[in-house]
């Protein structure tokens, strides 16, 4: 699939998509195909791939591809320009010097960012783009084709391009590492996992889940790598940080924690916490990153190696190491004792449905298998915090980056080819940026199910604004719009949730009956939340 919004430019590669089995996606917008790549890619584990065109098209994606570079997303963006002929003459919509000069305003938001002058050179610098998309840390490449470069005939192209993610093997400084690495998990230290998104697939999880096991190690993720292994096995402790769980806040920072020893932890997503000091007090933490990060603390010790294939190695490094049970297992049991998880004092819901309560009623009816989407907005806090995953790769955020809107176009490209249920969780303000792409998913029948917290506002913002007075909290608040009438416009089935047992019934009709649903579901605009100390201020 490729993911665009069409125009003059590509119109001979639109065209030629007739005579192949590449499939077209039209989108609203060119944002809105990235976006879409972006959850295609994430979901498919292949790359994502976007036509537009230069100029106005390809100035359009460009928040869409910084946030796959950040995210490590890898996508293969393809911009269009007028012909070779125009290149050095001013033209409508020129893409090269005399216009909007698109390959050099991708070298700062893609790995790779090349103009195509001719079609013979087009194979190679294809092979070049997905390989360097593809190598890790993934991220998005770009090839700017001229118009008369796409209608020329190419009869010798080759077809084996990279399809699959090219991690740097282990180095003898990474042995090392798995040294340094078995030693403590073998050792007495009170240790904790912590877990990145680069790890959160069905073949890391076994091998976490084996180790965890045997050592008696509680595991904490971040937002980004929610479901590693189940959020119901009795090691995993949730997700830690702003818009973590409450039980994974209190184990990374309490003071008997001796060692952390973290994958994939960059300390760049909003939800790690990593400005608390709490979070270094008397511990040794020890990362396993693919690039250098940066921490407030130089007692950490960051190793830059490929966090899967030192998990992958560490499996066999361990069994190779006699290992003979110690007190950590009573310890762990002392975790579960001291910190469980509340419920709110109480609730101010002024007759809308309870965040917690939301949560819960979307897993008790969902199947585990669900992938869920999640949006920017006062909603990822009660995804962070309530919302229970199950299975690796099964939930899906835009976790450093957060743009407004991402989830509804990201679920979108997310669910084709997939035969469990999508969910993307998002709020009125992304429904503003992004809710026009539920046409896209009508019009190829992409049944999707969006779950609509409706308060009227911008939620986060609103939640620091009302501290300051009722003046300036108004310019969080949004307009009524009846999102129900919007969806059923684009061809949407539309249901109104105004307590719990609405909820129940939409869902079921939207499971039974596979189209595209839109959930409308009344929140309160500043509810009482569980981990309210961290969900304050991002900040704070």
């Amino acid at each position: 699939h490729i993911f665009t919004v069409p125009g003059a430019h590509i119109d001979p590669l639109i065209e030629a998509t007739r005579f192949s089995d590449v499939h077209p996606v039209v989108c609203c917008h060119e944002l809105g195909a990235g976006y879409m790549a972006d959850g295609y890619s994430r979901v498919n584990k292949t790359p994502g791939v976007i036509a537009c065109i230069g100029g106005p098209g390809a100035g359009n994606l460009v928040t869409a591809v910084q946030t796959a570079r950040i995210e490590k997303t890898p996508l293969l963006i393809l911009s269009g320009d007028v012909p070779t002929s125009l290149e050095f003459r001013p033209a409508f919509q020129s893409a090269g010097n005399f216009g909007s000069n698109d390959a050099h305003l991708y070298t700062a938001v893609a790995k790779f960012s090349k103009r195509v002058s001719r079609a013979l050179d087009l194979p190679d610098l294809m092979a070049q783009a997905i390989s360097c998309a593809l190598s890790s840390p993934c991220g998005p490449a770009h090839l700017m084709i001229p118009y008369d470069v796409l209608k020329e005939p190419l009869t010798d192209a080759p077809v084996d391009f990279p399809v699959n993610i090219q991690e740097n093997s282990a180095s003898a400084a990474c042995q090392d590492v798995l040294a340094r690495l078995c030693s403590v998990i073998t050792g007495n230290d009170k240790t904790i996992f912590w877990l990145g998104e680069a790890i959160n697939t069905c073949s890391h999880s076994r091998l976490i889940l084996e180790i965890a096991e045997k050592y008696h190690l509680p595991v904490v993720t971040t937002y980004g790598a929610k479901g590693v292994i189940s959020e119901a096995h009795p090691l995993c402790f949730g997700n830690f940080g702003y818009a973590g769980s409450a039980r994974a806040n209190a184990i990374l920072l309490r003071g008997d924690v001796e060692t952390l020893i973290g994958f994939d932890i960059e300390q760049n997503e909003r939800n790690t916490l990593n400005w608390n000091p709490q979070l270094y007090a008397g511990k040794k933490i020890i990362l396993v990153n693919a690039s250098a990060g940066f921490t407030p603390d130089q007692r950490v010790e960051t190793h830059i190696a490929c966090p899967r294939r030192m998990l992958e190695g560490l499996h066999p490094a361990l069994d190779s190491i006699p290992y003979r049970p110690n007190g950590r297992a009573q310890w762990v049991q002392t975790l579960k004792n001291d910190i469980s998880e509340k419920p709110p004092p109480c609730a101010r819901c002024d007759g809308k449905i309870d965040p917690t309560d939301l949560m819960k009623g979307l897993r008790r009816e969902l199947p585990p298998e669900t992938i869920f989407f999640v949006d920017s907005g006062a909603h990822r806090i009660f995804a962070g915090t309530d919302w229970q995953a199950l299975k690796p790769e099964t939930f899906f955020s835009a976790s450093v980056t957060a743009p407004t809107g991402w989830a509804i176009a990201a679920g979108i490209g997310g669910k084709i080819g997939q035969p469990v249920p999508v969910v993307i969780l998002t709020g009125d303000g992304c429904m503003q940026m992004h809710g026009i792409e539920i046409k896209t998913a009508v019009r190829y029948g992409i049944p999707v199910i969006v779950v609509l917290c409706n308060n009227s506002g911008m939620g986060n913002i609103h939640r620091r604004f009302v501290d300051v007075g009722q003046d300036v909290a108004k310019h969080a608040l949004i307009t009524e719009v009846d999102w129900s009438a919007f969806a059923r416009s684009l061809g949407a089935t539309a249901f109104d949730a105004e307590d719990e047992a609405s909820l129940t019934r939409a869902l079921r009709q939207c499971l039974n009956k596979p189209v595209v649903s839109l959930i409308n579901v009344r929140v309160p605009i500043n509810p009482r939340l569980r981990n309210e100390v961290y969900c304050k201020s991002a900040f704070a």
